[in-house]
């Protein structure tokens, strides 16, 4: 099981195979790699996915760069 995620198997596929009833279960049993989430994270980081167009939106209201006035309905 450990081995079929370190290669890159996904959850839901290990799920199947090993009859795991519920993700919860099956969790003790595979460990969050951070090097994944981080390249999961980056995927999403695309020019044109919203995810980017989010980060810079709130990057922005904490540096105190959106004025909500601009924005008229």
């Amino acid at each position: 099981m450990i081995k079929l995620h370190q290669d890159g198997t996904d959850l839901y596929t290990i799920k199947q195979i090993t009859s795991h009833q519920d993700f919860k279960s099956l969790e003790r049993y595979v460990e969050i790699d951070s090097d994944r989430v981080r390249g999961a994270i980056n995927a999403l980081r695309t020019p044109n996915s919203i995810f980017c167009f989010l980060e810079i939106f709130f990057e922005s209201l904490q540096h105190g760069e959106y004025d909500h006035q601009e924005i008229k309905a």
